[in-house]
């Protein structure tokens, strides 16, 4: 390892065991010390909340290193506390806001702010717990594509984005997942990247019941950057054993009801390789029309510039946990749903699973079924 890696390590290590010191001691004291709790409760407090602290440490090395059946033994109460001290933070420190504005600071009152601290978190936490861990509804979504066949009106496509099976959401979410899309009985199935956490070694078996996908005219994949973390090449090829059909920069020709389109996928925009929509349907006729593949909707831009009528993308997860969403429309002004330029259309879903934190707090998980119809 270079001089400036671990220099750059280093530096990451420092400001990270700052914040996490930093955001904990403020938990400490507005929640433990300030209402004056007495003894044993203040002392069982404060060890809860350094105990959230240090599993934060182990995490990264437990979900990297740890088969999943041990990984998930510190993944559990490791990403769970994780949200649930973002949002313990996020309710102190308006709480302080409103108590500094009101003059307030009586030992009754801090013990009152604190309970509705820990009571709001609690509410709000297993809320999006229900909403992340359960198998997501069904958002159906018509699109009319001036380019597209009127003989493929009411063509149907499922799309799953964004599953992070790894630590948590293991086999037992895929075979439910699997269930549910070849019950709705397809045209065909699309999976725009981030299917797992983790390397091919620990996950093989989880991902393994997506062998038994089925839908008419096939199942497509894409990587997304999280596929590419965990070593996309082995992953991609490892799928295609199972019978997905892996877009690598490249396109595949569907042939249905009389008519046709061209399917391309590319490689996630963050990788080595790219988003190369160029190269993607070198070859594909123009007069076509172009189903694009892409992990990261950032890519349309490219896309409208090679007669694509429709991108599917995911990576957003709608923000997730509010008020993300916020933060990441700061990197791209597509989050979720649909969204034109001209003729050009592109779906962001919010996504199947979750990353992180078992929870979604007003970005509810979806498996799309996409209607496509000729108009305009």
């Amino acid at each position: 390892m270079s001089r400036r890696l671990i220099t750059g390590f280093a530096i990451f290590l420092s400001i990270f065991s700052a914040i996490l010191f930093v955001s904990h001691r403020y938990l400490v004291e507005r929640l433990a010390h300030a209402p004056a709790w007495g003894s044993p409760t203040e002392e069982i407090l404060e060890v809860l909340i350094w105990f959230g602290a240090g599993i934060q440490v182990l995490l990264p090395f437990a979900i990297r290193s740890l088969p999943p059946s041990r990984a998930r033994l510190i993944a559990w109460p490791g990403y769970t506390w994780l949200g649930t001290a973002f949002y313990l933070l996020f309710f102190v420190a308006a709480s302080d806001i409103v108590l500094w504005l009101l003059s307030a600071n009586s030992i009754h009152v801090q013990q009152i702010r604190a309970m509705s601290v820990v009571g709001a978190t609690a509410v709000l936490v297993t809320w999006g717990m229900v909403t992340a861990l359960s198998i997501p509804g069904v958002k159906q979504v018509q699109i009319a594509l001036p380019r597209w066949p009127k003989e493929l009106s009411g063509y149907r496509i499922i799309q799953l984005s964004d599953i992070h099976i790894g630590a948590i959401l293991q086999r037992g979410y895929a075979e439910r997942l699997v269930e549910l899309c070849n019950r709705l009985e397809p045209d065909l199935i699309a999976i725009t990247g981030d299917l797992v956490d983790g390397s091919l070694e620990h996950l093989q078996h989880h991902v393994a019941p997506f062998e038994a996908l089925r839908a008419r005219d096939g199942v497509f994949f894409v990587t997304g950057n999280h596929d590419h973390y965990a070593g996309a090449s082995q992953w991609s090829n490892f799928l295609e054993e199972l019978g997905l059909r892996v877009l690598r920069n490249a396109h595949a020709t569907v042939q249905a009801r009389d008519s046709s389109f061209v399917v391309g996928g590319v490689y996630d925009r963050t990788s080595s390789n790219g988003d190369d929509v160029n190269a993607a349907f070198s070859g594909a006729s123009s007069s076509t029309p172009r189903l694009l593949l892409a992990h990261h909707p950032q890519t349309f831009h490219k896309a409208t510039q090679h007669q694509v009528d429709l991108q599917l993308s995911g990576h957003t997860h709608a923000g997730q946990l509010w008020p993300f969403r916020y933060f990441v429309h700061l990197q791209t002004p597509f989050i979720d749903g649909l969204h034109w330029q001209g003729p050009h259309a592109l779906y962001v879903s919010r996504g199947t699973g979750f990353w992180g934190p078992p929870m979604r707090i007003l970005a509810p998980p979806e498996v799309t079924e996409l209607i496509l119809v000729h108009g305009g």
